[in-house]
């Protein structure tokens, strides 16, 4: 069994989405009950929607409870300020267009791509980790390999 690499900003936004749908799931459950009692389930549509519904809660749940469960809690005394690690903003130029673009390493429940926030384990996160500024990494997506220099590690933690 993995372990999902987590901060403890990340652990307390992983439990507050956790705490929501648990919150979410007696209503659910009590909007299929009540589905159930029209009669004719075969054809209830409010009950088919109900039941779909509690069981994307269930197993949003069952998902945020296992990553709890694995989480590997990663301290800022045990971060190597010079590799890229957990936590890290890691500054890199593409070596085909010249592009620069700073990627800010995160553990579970702080991903957001939309920021350039992303997830550590991810394939392109783990292309980076380990890697020193003035390094060139080879990361192999889909559509190819991607090729970077790593021009700047920071973490402000």
């Amino acid at each position: 069994m993995d372990t999902v690499p987590m901060t403890e900003k990340g652990r307390k936004k992983v439990e507050q989405e956790l705490k929501t749908w648990e919150d979410k799931r007696p209503k659910v459950a009590q909007d299929v009950a009540e589905a159930r009692e029209m009669g004719d389930l075969r054809e209830n549509a409010q009950y088919h929607a109900a039941r779909e519904e509690l069981s994307m809660i269930d197993a949003k749940v069952r998902d945020l409870k296992d990553k709890l469960a694995r989480a590997e809690m990663i301290a800022e005394k045990d971060i190597e300020r010079d590799v890229v690690m957990l936590g890290a903003k890691v500054t890199v130029q593409d070596l085909k267009d010249k592009s620069k673009e700073t990627f800010h390493l995160v553990g579970e429940g702080e991903q957001d791509y939309a920021q350039n926030k992303i997830l550590v384990t991810s394939p392109f996160g783990q292309g980076l980790v380990g890697h020193k500024v003035g390094e060139t990494v080879e990361i192999a997506v889909p559509r190819g390999t991607l090729r970077y220099k790593i021009l700047a590690i920071d973490y402000d933690l």
